[in-house]
């Protein structure tokens, strides 16, 4: 994994926040797991407080079983926002430690498989990480990410049998 900056970059002249979890509201992130392919892992999406936060958190266990081994959520990005607009995203996360990947996706790309992708590491602390769109590698698709075609945001735990405990209070883009 590459250094990711968690302070704000020098030169971020507006931030625009997307998602700001509030407990006694309704949230837009869903939950995807490997059943959707035969797979036995066991997630869960609860809305919750961590050290003071509201978030919503994916927890469960990855299981490698029957070629599986992936947990996720996943929210869309609100219609008539232009992400091309922006030079990247930010994000406010905890986690135990384990690695879990941040995957966009476009309009440009078909298949699920097909992502943007970065690898990040949550601790037990928040941390707001502010993540350049051209840090993010294209996976199994031949198509250049362009911004202003970006729909969704996705934190995935995959490939190897753990637990899972990640949260995310907020989310936005930045400029």
């Amino acid at each position: 994994m590459s250094e990711i900056p968690l302070h704000m970059p020098e030169g971020i002249t507006e931030q625009h926040a997307l998602g700001q979890v509030q407990l006694d509201q309704p949230h837009d992130w869903q939950l995807v797991s490997d059943q959707v392919m035969g797979g036995r892992s066991q997630g869960r999406l609860e809305l919750q407080e961590r050290n003071g936060q509201p978030c919503v958190c994916l927890g469960g266990v990855i299981s490698l079983d029957n070629n599986g081994g992936f947990v996720q959520i996943k929210t869309l990005l609100p219609s008539g926002v232009n992400a091309g607009r922006y030079r990247g995203i930010y994000i406010q996360m905890l986690g135990s430690g384990h690695a879990v990947d941040l995957r966009l996706k476009t309009t440009a790309l078909q298949h699920p498989w097909q992502s943007f992708r970065m690898a990040i590491q949550p601790r037990e602390q928040w941390q707001t990480w502010w993540l350049p769109f051209s840090d993010f590698q294209p996976h199994r698709t031949d198509a250049r990410f362009d911004p202003a075609q970006l729909r969704s945001l996705g934190v995935v735990a995959i490939g190897e049998e753990m637990r899972v405990d990640v949260c995310v209070a907020a989310w936005g883009l930045y400029r």
